[in-house]
């Protein structure tokens, strides 16, 4: 099969500069249909999907209708019915994510042609052996986890052709990380306080927002909450646009492109100008650097070289609140702004509170907090003149101390 390019669309303007994309590079295309009650970050009503449908077929392009929602058993139910209005037969295949919508479409559609998406919790040929025996003739393709490394994604493919040569696989080239999903409402639920004061809504009802580790220094998570949930994304967006050659050479035809989930319509660059004075057959390392220079957010391979997942855990760790067991005490706890912090002493016995204790935020910042039978309590509120180990602590509160701030003995009050 000829190489092919995918993308979610949401409107006409976009939907015309995917189908100049396309014919600039001379491939198929496939345009991804979103309706928002099916898709995780559709935007589509169900009344505007006849007109755009054809639309996307006027273009020489193919409809593929996405169905990639978490089902509960009640929304399972209700978007059944919906899926039995739209007009199915108008769309070249369907896409899925959920086994049991897969099992629903195979049984009750038999004749439509199914595309599954396994890019989480299928990472070993094995599994998606297994799927693809299951599948059987109305599975048409598989969309790989962009956490295989290169070698292990040849070898398995190597494996899976073997089994089925008619199989199609895709693969995300270009286009943001997902890291974290959950149905819950997480950004609504803190509306109107001050951990929202970046967010906006954007044209589609989608709340965005950016995040920050209370952990770490890290900052800058890309947030989205619609009506299916909360998603989280990498700071830095995938990129395999360089490896699309040897992606080719594997029995890959199928390369994804996500510019359209972060980017809403005002800050969403055109395929045409992103890809201006690029060659992908012969790409240079400064059309690389066009690229790179282009992107809203920084560009990495991600595990595509070698996946190093339990080597970045050492990265993932802060430094900064990682314990040191020369003098150390305890950890912050909790945190009573203008009032108290909450000390849990984790090391030996301090059998004299009256010394400089030394705290260590997660930033690495370092402050000096006195200490004395007067000022400190414990959670019955008595004053106490040692600190035992496993016990709690209340003592003065102090601008810039945070929770996971950890504390060290200083030196000791010296007495006149």
């Amino acid at each position: 099969m000829s190489k092919n390019f995918i993308s979610l669309i949401r409107n006409e303007s976009s939907l015309n500069d995917f189908s100049q994309l396309t014919t600039k590079y001379n491939v198929s295309g496939d345009v991804l249909v979103g309706i928002k009650e099916l898709s995780r970050f559709g935007t589509l009503d169900v009344r505007e999907i006849s007109a755009f449908v054809k639309k996307i077929k006027n273009l020489k392009l193919r409809p593929i209708l996405v169905w990639d929602v978490l089902q509960t058993e009640d929304r399972f139910f209700k978007n059944k019915e919906l899926f039995k209005s739209l007009p199915i037969h108008e769309f070249t295949r369907i896409r899925v994510q959920d086994p049991g919508v897969f099992e629903f479409i195979k049984s009750e559609y038999s004749w439509m042609e199914i595309e599954l998406i396994l890019e989480t919790g299928n990472h070993n040929t094995a599994g998606l052996l297994k799927w693809m025996e299951y599948g059987g003739q109305e599975l048409k393709k598989m969309i790989l986890s962009l956490e295989i490394p290169k070698e292990k994604l040849k070898e398995m493919l190597s494996e899976l052709k073997k089994l089925n040569s008619q199989m199609e696989f895709e693969l995300l080239v270009f286009g943001p990380i997902l890291l974290f999903y959950t149905p819950r409402n997480l950004l609504s639920a803190l509306d109107g306080k001050d951990h929202l004061s970046s967010t906006r809504v954007d044209e589609a009802g989608f709340i965005r927002a950016s995040g920050t580790s209370e952990e770490s220094p890290h900052s800058g998570f890309p947030l989205i909450e619609n009506l299916h949930g909360t998603f989280m994304f990498n700071t830095k967006d995938h990129s395999l646009i360089s490896e699309i050659p040897t992606l080719e050479d594997m029995g890959i035809e199928h390369f994804r492109f996500d510019t359209e989930i972060l980017n809403s319509n005002e800050n969403l660059t055109p395929y045409t100008t992103f890809f201006e004075n690029v060659d992908l057959s012969h790409l240079t390392e400064d059309m690389i650097q066009l690229l790179k220079d282009r992107s809203v957010r920084p560009l990495i391979k991600g595990f595509f070289q070698i996946n190093k997942s339990d080597v970045l855990f050492t990265k993932l760790k802060n430094r900064k609140i990682e314990r040191k067991d020369q003098s150390y005490v305890g950890e912050i706890i909790d945190v009573e702004r203008d009032e108290k912090l909450c000390l849990w002493i984790k090391a030996a016995s301090i059998k004299s509170v009256d010394k400089v204790f030394k705290i260590i935020t997660p930033e690495g910042k370092e402050k000096l907090l006195t200490l004395n039978s007067s000022n400190t309590k414990n959670l019955s509120g008595e004053f106490v003149s040692t600190l035992i180990p496993g016990e709690y602590y209340l003592i003065p509160y102090q601008s810039g101390i945070t929770v996971k701030s950890k504390v060290y003995e200083h030196e000791f009050i010296q007495s006149k």
